[in-house]
């Protein structure tokens, strides 16, 4: 498959995918509004800005980069990966934002413990996606 027909397809599945991700920080927006309404604190945490980040990286270098400039399609396909990696981390961090790991009674802050722990794994899948994207 020549770099032309291989972003074509790349573009198929990161318009899907995007679409998810755009769903995602939709609902969670939709969310916070709602607690504001209610008069409880609202911000945004975390997982949501991964999902954002997620959605630059792939607007950014699957589609605007290969449009504007010369980009290798190697280096679209790995930026393609980073996205998915940082946003199928997502659910774990979200998890430990709602303190699911080991339930426990209290106030919680703006960053949970578990949070912050939770953390280690998207940052140990990226460490490895790192890793795997220079032995390439």
């Amino acid at each position: 498959m020549n770099d032309e027909n291989m972003l074509y397809s790349l573009w198929t599945v990161s318009a899907v995918v995007l679409g998810f991700q755009i769903a995602a920080l939709a609902w969670r927006l939709k969310r916070e509004l709602e607690m504001e309404e209610a008069g409880k604190p609202t911000w945004i945490p975390i997982p949501d800005a991964m999902v954002f980040l997620s959605m630059l990286i792939l607007v950014g270098g699957v589609f605007l980069a290969p449009i504007l400039g010369d980009i290798d399609a190697n280096l679209t396909l790995r930026l393609f990966g980073l996205s998915l990696v940082i946003l199928a981390s997502t659910p774990v961090v979200l998890a430990g934002h709602y303190d699911l790991f080991r339930r426990k009674k209290g106030c919680r802050g703006w960053v949970t413990t578990q949070e912050k722990w939770a953390l280690t794994v998207p940052a140990l899948f990226g460490s490895a996606y790192g890793i795997a994207w220079w032995q390439l």
